[in-house]
């Protein structure tokens, strides 16, 4: 049609008139730039990316429910097979795993669930009690933003629905939520980056405080961060995490592993 169009306009010597209802090509282009969604067909990167998140979630999911306990080696062949991967996409998720804390890789010795020291366990418990007493009282101080009582409100009520289902993993993910939320809504960009994530469920399938008292502690929390009292909520967060490290004591040396010198060497001296 557009051929025959201009050989119209040659023997006129006239140009050749667009159909009224085809406007001219930019306009065409330019319509169909806006209206037209283009999807994306998805890679094998991204594919591999997908999959390794689920080998990492099931891994920590596994520490809870025993398929996986600490010092427990992770056969690439072994994994490969169970989740129906790739070796490439084993070891990225190894390598996810170690970069959180979760795993360790040696060469040569290949992978295994992190088995933490008494003395890392412990240090860990330190830093996390201060920073989750920052975070509880954050969020206590900024409670009467704009949408962050409701946003608090919904994963505390959602969390204390499990009083009775205590141990599920559906329970270890309501409780994250709880922390997360926290976290967020004191707006500390900071303590967001630095707050402890996966990790800290290495600590948690060792230290199994009482399921009622660990209830209570989260009353406590949230009542007191919902109620603006920012002292109550620091007070009763850090609490909270002080009951861990009493039962970290308690327990026999055969639960943890040998202690790491890695961050510190008597030999070096000063400057």
């Amino acid at each position: 049609m557009l051929v025959r169009q201009m050989e119209i306009g040659k023997e006129t010597n006239e140009p050749a008139a667009s159909p009224a209802s085809e406007p001219p090509r930019p306009q065409r282009m330019a319509q169909l730039n806006r209206t037209t969604k283009l999807k994306r067909t998805p890679t094998r990167s991204d594919s591999a990316v997908s999959a390794s998140d689920r080998i990492v979630s099931d891994v920590v999911r596994g520490l809870y429910d025993g398929r996986y306990a600490p010092g427990q080696r992770l056969v690439e062949p072994d994994l490969m097979q169970r989740y129906e991967v790739s070796r490439s996409t084993v070891r990225e998720a190894i390598k996810r795993l170690s970069a959180v804390g979760v795993a360790t890789s040696h060469p040569f010795r290949g992978a295994q669930i992190r088995q933490l020291s008494r003395k890392e366990a412990r240090d860990f418990l330190l830093i996390l009690e201060l920073m989750i007493g920052l975070a509880a009282r954050l969020a206590a101080a900024n409670i009467e933003e704009p949408g962050r009582r409701r946003q608090f409100n919904d994963v505390y009520r959602q969390l204390l629905t499990f009083a009775n289902d205590r141990e599920s993993y559906e329970m270890v993910r309501a409780r994250d939520r709880f922390y997360r939320v926290m976290t967020r809504i004191g707006d500390n960009a900071e303590l967001m980056r630095s707050l402890p994530d996966t990790q800290v469920h290495l600590v948690r399938t060792h230290l199994r405080v009482p399921a009622e008292q660990r209830f209570e502690d989260y009353r406590r929390i949230g009542e007191a961060i919902l109620e603006g009292d920012q002292q109550a909520a620091e007070s009763a967060a850090r609490r909270h995490i002080r009951r861990s490290m009493t039962m970290l004591d308690q327990l026999p040396d055969e639960t943890f592993g040998p202690d790491s010198h890695e961050y510190f060497n008597p030999a070096i001296q000063e400057e």
